[in-house]
């Protein structure tokens, strides 16, 4: 593999099939902008170039434990662009200024956003029905150990399932510079987290850097949460 600018493009890709007996010459994208070029030459010889590495962020915010006012403005400070609702229900009556019949309409009138609901990134209802009554059980209890335990189960259920639906392969363009919205007020102990950091493992191995920014700034990065 060889890498070069992404200016060079054009003229690279004329240059294969001008000098080098090429069949075909495809350029892949991301964003628009070309991140390689795959060679078919006549002897069906693959040639693979690579140009920049895509950088991406994935913002995460959860609605709980604040106002209207106070969600709206930490999304207009950050660098998001848009909104990728991953709550299993977006219409519960729980939501409060987050209902997912008017979130769309705020945030395009607020702040431009669009906002899209990608089912494929929330559990099933039976999972977190399951995992939020054996946690409001243990809460009472005051069980630590066994809570931190509750978690570790629901993450390992969540995983898998996010495995199994094969969510690297959702369109780039769908999250990318986006911000996964969800109710729990931090992150770690939410499945918003888990699918930004299951991108970001999956997306790295394909070339591209993947930044996660917790929303608001200052709560933990994930790199902290244990």
């Amino acid at each position: 593999a060889r890498h070069v600018d992404t200016v060079v493009v054009h003229t690279l890709a004329c240059y294969l099939v001008a000098r080098c007996d090429l069949r075909s010459v495809d350029q892949h994208t991301v964003f628009g902008k070309p991140t390689a070029i795959v060679a078919n030459s006549t002897e069906s010889h693959l040639r693979i170039f690579y140009f920049k590495r895509t950088f991406m962020k994935i913002f995460t915010i959860g609605f709980t434990n604040k106002n209207a006012k106070g969600f709206y403005e930490t999304l207009r400070q950050s660098d998001c662009k848009h909104i990728v609702d991953v709550r299993v229900n977006p219409n519960s009556q729980l939501s409060r200024f987050a209902h997912g019949k008017d979130i769309e309409f705020l945030l395009q009138e607020i702040l431009g956003y669009k906002y899209k609901h990608i089912v494929q990134l929330a559990p099933k209802k039976e999972m977190v029905s399951a995992y939020q009554y054996e946690r409001k059980r243990l809460k009472a209890k005051k069980y630590e150990k066994k809570l931190q335990e509750s978690w570790k189960r629901y993450e390992k259920n969540f995983l898998d399932l996010i495995l199994e639906r094969q969510i690297e392969k959702i369109p780039k363009e769908a999250i990318a510079n986006g911000c996964l919205l969800c109710s729990e007020h931090e992150p770690h102990l939410c499945h918003r987290r888990l699918v930004a950091e299951y991108l970001k493992k999956e997306w790295d191995k394909e070339g591209h850097d993947i930044e996660i920014i917790h929303l608001p700034l200052g709560v933990e990065s994930s790199s902290q949460l244990k």
